[in-house]
């Protein structure tokens, strides 16, 4: 439980410091944010994916901080979900 309350400050902290940062089109998401949304996988899985332009590239926010454009995730979800539906077809 005490994570989760770490979580929600983490959360509430970097809503107040990214939105000024951002234009009202692209959100940033740290990688915290990135299990809701049904990607548990690992920061070096996530790099290799990257590198293998299987996944959205990352945002640099400062030297030990990244983050992913949301919008750029929901279409790689959105993918894998259409993905799925075509091989079910087949």
């Amino acid at each position: 439980m005490r994570n989760r309350a770490r979580l929600g400050l983490f959360y509430a902290l970097a809503s107040q410091i990214w939105t000024p940062l951002m234009s009202s089109a692209q959100t940033l998401i740290p990688f915290e944010a990135l299990a809701p949304k049904g990607i548990t996988v690992s920061k070096i899985t996530l790099w290799r994916w990257e590198r293998a332009n299987r996944f959205p590239k990352r945002v640099t926010i400062s030297r030990q901080r990244v983050a992913w454009i949301e919008s750029e995730v929901d279409a790689f979800v959105a993918s894998r979900i259409a993905a799925r539906k075509t091989a079910e077809r087949d």
